[in-house]
């Protein structure tokens, strides 16, 4: 995924496109992606026409958004920008 280089909220369309645009071919070195047995690939099909995200799916990410946010920004970038 190309990463917009400014973090802001300001960016967050930037920040959108880049996401819906990328190929989605990994979980960016997350190990276990979600909390659903069969993995994430089940998990999407049995959520397929729902109106909800059910939260106890998710990840802890061991990082917060202001974390993130606040960050050198050198650790999620890649090499494609």
């Amino acid at each position: 995924m190309k990463i917009p280089h400014e973090k802001s909220v300001a960016a967050i369309d930037a920040w959108e496109q880049s996401f819906f645009e990328s190929e989605f071919t990994h979980g960016a070195g997350v190990r276990n992606h979600v909390r659903y047995r069969g993995g994430f690939v089940a998990m999407w099909k049995f959520l397929e026409g729902k109106k909800a995200f059910p939260s106890r799916y998710l990840v802890e990410a061991k990082q917060t958004v202001a974390e993130f946010v606040n960050s050198d920004g050198q650790s999620y970038r890649n090499q494609n920008q």
